[in-house]
């Protein structure tokens, strides 16, 4: 996503700011093993949620504390 300008490197404390920001869902993908992508997530357009919708399980569920 960075190679085509759809997205950013940050640090890790411009990670934790943003997403104190957010109360909606958060998707993190793992790409190799390695967490590579952390998107704030509308579920009315994520590829995601509509394929969970759909009835193929793809997102791991973690409850906030």
């Amino acid at each position: 996503m960075v190679k085509v300008g759809k997205a950013r490197f940050v640090s890790k404390e411009e990670v934790i700011e943003v997403l104190k920001r957010y109360k909606t869902p958060i998707i993190i993908s793992k790409v190799s093993g390695k967490y590579m992508e952390i998107c704030h997530t509308s579920p009315r357009d994520c590829v995601y949620w509509n394929a969970e919708r759909r009835g193929l399980k793809c997102l791991k569920r973690k409850l906030s504390p």
